[in-house]
């Protein structure tokens, strides 16, 4: 049997909120971290993780723990405000 739009409307409405309260979770999550791995930094910057591997992940200053990194986010922003191209 196939639903209907009106039926699928719950399910979407359910989905929505579920992704938005897990997005405002992470987002929490990260603001009281110190250290963050490479998605949190990708989520704390608001950039994909193509781009944070192409441009950022290389020239931001890291932590090497075996084979986890982490980012110290006094850097991440120190890193963001020399790099900018213009001040507003």
């Amino acid at each position: 049997m196939v639903k209907s739009l009106e039926e699928h409307v719950p399910e979407w409405i359910e989905d929505a909120i579920s992704t938005t309260v897990e997005k405002y979770y992470n987002e929490l999550i990260i603001q009281n971290k110190k250290y963050l791995n490479k998605k949190e930094t990708c989520v704390y910057l608001g950039i994909s993780y193509t781009t944070a591997e192409k441009y950022i992940f290389p020239i931001i200053p890291h932590l090497k723990f075996g084979k986890t990194i982490k980012y110290d986010k006094v850097d991440i922003d120190r890193w963001v405000e020399e790099n900018k191209l213009f001040q507003i």
